[in-house]
């Protein structure tokens, strides 16, 4: 949907990245991956996406500071610039892809970047990002999932992220899927006191790796808690399969996102310094 959340591109006064040795990575190591427009690891100065111009279908690899200081811009012209890979920043290589035109979200709709609170964004329009044999959650494994989103929809198949979504293994409890009803849709669903606002706003999900009934979600670095677990199966037991940004073949996310970061770990002793990093830059809450 063109033009959704966007503002004016006026009194910008953040740098594209943070000085060395002090981004948000290099505080909070770990992550399985990691999607932003700005840097989040020292470690990691390349291109952080690789956009294709519809008029001609040329591509090109920006940086953050490219994407901000006229360069995309000069680039695209009046054309609509869609995000073939989202490049993960952990040090991982977990890089987000997708191939078919149609399924790319948005950097730039008719020569205007897209903007959410005056910084850059990804606008998807039933649009995902892909990465196959993922392999980054298996089996009862605690996580942490951190999501920086403005969502125009709540609905079960509203579906920001996923993992093994096609349900390989025969098992129960493989796959997790966060929707913006604001729900882990697993074998045995956790639903929380909460949904997207429809607005901007970050949200964080954890798992402790114990029962499913132990997922809990925080909005802007509140707590939401659990409204209700289903009876489902209890360790969950993740198999590997397709780790997708923005949803799936069988729901996809149509909103903006700015920032996604996966731990294959429980980050509850981190959560609200790391959140804290993030309202820093992007002043959520």
């Amino acid at each position: 949907m063109p033009g959704l959340g966007l503002s004016l591109r006026l009194g910008r006064t953040r740098s594209a990245a943070s000085s060395g040795g002090n981004l948000l990575l290099d505080q909070y190591p770990g992550a399985i991956a990691a999607y932003s427009l700005r840097y989040l690891n020292s470690n990691f100065t390349g291109d952080v996406i690789l956009a294709v111009r519809d008029s001609d279908n040329a591509e090109l690899g920006f940086t953050p500071s490219e994407i901000t200081n006229g360069t995309l811009d000069s680039w695209a012209g009046s054309a609509t610039v869609y995000v073939k890979t989202w490049y993960d920043q952990s040090g991982n290589g977990v890089n987000q892809v997708q191939n078919t035109t149609s399924l790319q979200p948005r950097i730039a709709i008719t020569g205007t970047l897209q903007e959410d609170g005056g910084l850059p964004t990804l606008n998807f329009a039933a649009d995902y990002l892909s990465v196959t044999n993922a392999n980054i959650i298996t089996g009862n494994s605690p996580y942490t999932t951190i999501l920086l989103i403005n969502a125009i929809a709540v609905s079960a198949t509203q579906r920001m992220y996923s993992i093994n979504p096609e349900g390989n293994g025969a098992v129960s409890g493989k796959q997790t899927l966060f929707t913006t009803e604001y729900a882990n849709r697993v074998s045995g669903n956790a639903i929380y006191n909460n949904a997207a606002s429809l607005s901007r706003e970050l949200a964080t999900v954890i798992y402790p790796g114990t029962t499913i009934d132990q997922h809990n979600l925080w909005v802007d670095s509140v707590e939401s808690g659990l409204k209700s677990s289903s009876a489902g199966i209890s360790p969950m037991n993740i198999q590997n399969g397709s780790f997708n940004v923005g949803g799936d073949s069988g729901g996809n996310f149509t909103g903006l996102m700015q920032e996604a970061i996966f731990y294959d770990t429980d980050q509850s002793s981190n959560r609200a310094a790391i959140e804290a990093l993030i309202n820093e830059y992007y002043s959520v809450f």
